[in-house]
């Protein structure tokens, strides 16, 4: 995924537990555990057999010795990261990706599930190369090879060194039990590389610096000369001696043999000069990358030569003991208030790179906090109590750790105010107007307050609700009942053509009497029923429903008409029978009324006929107005009759005063001529 040269991991790598202890130890496993996991995966997830999974740990490893985190900034000045090493886009699709699924990508399992999904959808054709091989090892070395280049497309002379670790690393792990081999991750940093047989330390005679110098043992002697520089690459290790700017120790000549003295050499990236660490009981075995049958070994001189691996010789066996031990720290605290962070400095540790900052509660019994920092200081905010704090000093290259002494302090109780007690009202909010209000400090006896604005109320609305008619729109609307404002939330037109309309028939009763009135629901086939109220006023009661067409079901219950309408019709008519006042006169306005959930649509939705309504008109007892010759009829003889009587050619017996008089003035004039008149030309009723 990156080009070697540009290979530098920022994450630390743990020792063994021989060499730093239990934390240590947990790190390693945790390397080995992800190792597993990623090998489980791409079994079990993958398909892979045993050689092709080889293939992939052994890019992984040197991608990023399987830790999830593993990050480097490459030639081109971008970050690469995690277990592949992602690069640009390939790391912001691994992000996407993991966002979008709700996984962590900085996890061993998200990246094994982005892993997965890139190689079924824009890395098939990598995959395609590594699947079918055969599983042995040399299958594992194609994997290997194939995956380098097909997955990763680093630099080309990785492929064959990939190819051969997968070979040579993983196989025999995963693919041949029998020959199984114990492959050691040793973390950067400075170790003392003494020989099992003499206990003799490596280092070169005279100090020497120069292509060829060979490397020696000698007593050791706690200096740069003898420090060796373990580095992680992505073909190996390579060692240096700290005194060292460039050379690192390099097998002696090109043809690698049994018996080949072991030198110094600059640095050429080629497999010379890579070594793998093989964790044995007693210490390690460090094997050529070249050639892994060929080890370090000391001759008889006392200089370091590669020999054929022999697990009799004890000469073949080192053991590595970290040079940069930190020395410890003791912190110096500066005590205050809680109300003000705790300040704690301390002076800087040889060797340590950074610093681990632990603060005890001892009231509690708890760790109130830690934190890792680079500088020789560090402030915290804490509750009042009594605590303890340590520095414990790090090394990253060598993991080696220091604590210095533990120092207690405590931290005072400083009264501040905490406005969330008593609240007071100076001004009530209104629903247009934010009010006021003072809450008081909850401290006991503080009486400290401070003015808060508090939030307007929310509008308490009303629904109003105007049906249109059949010359005026309706409404829905709402009225909050704080503050009276008034919105109209939704128009409801005038009825067109094919909308539902209730309207009512005008007729014409004598006081006293009944009258049959028409209702009709018009162009009602898409209203799947209702339920609305229908009132005549105080001069008249409807006593009863003479017939309905169109529905169903009907019913009729204190005014309340219900209906279900039938699905072959589109109106509904209905008989009222409505009995009319004896002392009633003039006119009865009949009223239809209903709510917005009064009518459905045959889909459930809400339907809000338009109301045409007309008026009860009251007639003398006796006969009908207008008819003022009495035959039945409203007609020019009655025109002609009051006009006679009005020019006093007729006496009063000779007309009906009281049918003649339809303007309602209590005379007979000239006034009801015209009105009849306009009448019987179909211009005007008579009222």
């Amino acid at each position: 995924m990156k080009k070697l040269a540009a290979f530098l991991l920022t994450v630390i790598f743990m020792l063994q537990t021989a060499l730093v202890g239990v934390s240590a130890a947990t790190d390693k496993a945790t390397l080995e555990k992800n190792e597993k996991t990623v090998y489980e995966f791409l079994k079990s997830e993958l398909g892979l057999n045993n050689a092709e999974a080889c293939g992939v740990l052994a890019n992984i490893y040197g991608e990023s010795r399987f830790v999830p985190t593993a990050s480097c900034i490459d030639v081109d000045g971008y970050e690469s990261y995690g277990l592949c090493q992602w690069h640009v886009t390939r790391l912001q699709a691994l992000k996407d990706f993991c966002e979008e699924k709700g996984l962590d990508y900085e996890t061993v399992e998200g990246q094994l599930q982005y892993l997965k999904y890139e190689l079924t959808t824009s890395e098939k054709f990598a995959y395609s190369m590594i699947l079918g091989l055969p599983d042995n090892e040399n299958g594992a070395y194609t994997a290997g090879y194939n995956w380098c280049r097909y997955f990763g497309r680093g630099a080309s002379s990785l492929y064959e060194y990939r190819g051969n670790l997968s070979k040579s690393m993983f196989w025999p792990k995963y693919g041949d039990p029998t020959a199984q081999k114990t492959y050691a991750l040793i973390s950067n940093g400075s170790y003392y590389i003494s020989n099992n047989s003499n206990g003799k330390c490596i280092t070169v005679p005279s100090h020497a610096q120069y292509n060829g110098a060979d490397v020696a043992l000698s007593n050791l002697s706690e200096n740069d000369y003898f420090r060796i520089v373990v580095s992680d690459a992505d073909y190996g290790y390579t060692l240096k001696p700290r005194f060292t700017y460039t050379h690192v120790v390099n097998i002696y000549a090109t043809l690698v043999s049994d018996g080949k003295n072991v030198t110094l050499y600059e640095p050429t990236g080629h497999s010379s000069q890579a070594w793998y660490f093989e964790a044995v009981e007693e210490g390690y075995i460090i094997r050529s990358v070249q050639k892994e049958d060929l080890v370090l070994d000391v001759s008889s001189d006392g200089s370091v030569i590669v020999k054929t691996y022999d697990p009799s010789k004890k000469s073949q066996v080192w053991t590595l003991t970290p040079a940069d031990v930190p020395s410890a720290a003791t912190p110096r605290v500066q005590c205050t208030n809680d109300s003000v962070p705790v300040s704690i400095e301390w002076d800087a540790a040889e060797n340590a790179d950074r610093y681990s900052v632990m603060i005890y509660n001892v009231d509690l019994g708890e760790v109130t906090l830690s934190a890792l920092v680079s500088e020789t200081k560090f402030a915290s905010s804490l509750d009042a109590g009594n605590y303890s704090v340590t520095v414990e000093s790090i090394n990253d290259k060598s993991g080696m750790t220091a604590v210095g002494d533990s120092v207690s302090f405590s931290v005072e109780k400083l009264h501040v105010h905490d406005f969330s007690g008593e609240i007071e009202t100076i001004e009530n909010a209104t629903c247009t107007k934010k009010g006021s209000a003072r809450v008081y400090c909850t401290g006991d006896g503080c009486g400290e307050y401070i003015t808060v604005e508090t939030d307007m109320l929310l509008h308490d609305f009303k629904v109003l609700f105007t049906p249109p008619t059949a010359t005026s729109n309706g409404s829905i609307a709402r009225l909050c009942r704080s503050c009276l404002l008034y919105e109209v939330t939704e128009v409801l037109s005038m009825p067109s053509d094919g909308d539902p309309v209730i309207a009512l028939e005008s007729t014409e009763v004598a006081a006293g009497k009944e009258a049959v009135v028409l209702l009709k629901m018009k162009n009602f086939s898409s209203v799947s029923g209702g339920v609305f109220k229908i009132e005549c006023g105080s001069k008249s009661q409807i006593t009863g429903i003479l017939d309905t067409a169109g529905t169903d079901k009907f019913s009729f219950d204190d005014g309340y008409i219900s209906f279900e309408r039938s699905a072959s019709a589109d109106d509904v008519e209905v008989l009222l029978l409505i009995k009319v006042d004896d002392g009633a006169s003039g006119k009865i306005t009949l009223s239809v009324t209903y709510d917005t959930d009064s009518f459905s649509s045959n889909e459930g939705d809400p339907v809000y006929p338009a109301l045409d309504l007309k008026q009860l008109l009251i007639v003398p007892k006796d006969g009908f107005l207008g008819d003022a010759n009495r035959d039945g009829d409203v007609n020019t003889k009655d025109v002609l009759i009051i006009r006679r009587y009005i020019a006093g050619l007729v006496d009063d017996d000779a007309v009906d005063l009281n049918r003649a008089d339809v303007d309602g003035n209590h005379s007979c004039d000239s006034k009801d001529v015209l009105k009849i008149r306009r009448f019987i030309a179909g211009l005007d009723d008579l009222d």
